[in-house]
């Protein structure tokens, strides 16, 4: 039930209305749609413009190191993830993986309940939750402004806050 809230809310840019989850699983289930959304662990409620919304959570994130043994991330190209992996096209191709359903990748996917989702409602998911994912905020402004001195930001701000 959780997961397929959990794909429900990340098909849905990662957030939903309380009262439209509930429209969604009115069929006939052992538990509430208000009893499952209670785990902290994988459901956030917040309120917005005076409306109760369900944010989808997780403990998963992307590993930085390519070469982990046993660790407990996915390990899985974060530029694939986001779209497509320039990498890929030169000749020795992207040092990450690009597949999702690898043994390691599967078994973090299953423990976690997020084995139903595709890759652009787990990306929807990573992104809410994993801020290596955010691009550094320099980047973004640079578009705006010509001199970094006119931006109005430390240079040593690169991230922004949690």
């Amino acid at each position: 039930m959780e997961s397929t809230i959990i794909k429900r809310i990340c098909a849905n840019n990662g957030s939903m209305n309380i009262s439209e989850l509930e429209n969604n699983f009115y069929y006939d289930m052992n538990v509430s749609v208000q009893d499952v959304i209670l785990n902290h662990d994988m459901f956030c409620l917040v309120d917005f413009n005076g409306e109760q919304r369900v944010v989808a959570k997780t403990d998963v994130r992307l590993c930085r190191s390519q070469d982990c043994h046993g660790c407990r991330n996915l390990h899985f190209c974060k530029r694939f993830l986001l779209g497509e992996c320039p990498f890929v096209q030169r000749r020795r191709g992207c040092r990450f993986s690009h597949d999702l359903t690898s043994v390691g990748n599967r078994k973090i996917l299953n423990e976690h309940g997020l084995e139903e989702l595709n890759r652009a409602e787990l990306c929807t998911l990573l992104l809410q939750n994993d801020n290596f994912l955010l691009p550094p905020i320099q980047t973004s402004f640079q578009r705006y402004y010509k001199n970094m001195e006119n931006c109005g930001l430390n240079r040593k701000d690169k991230l922004l806050p949690p």
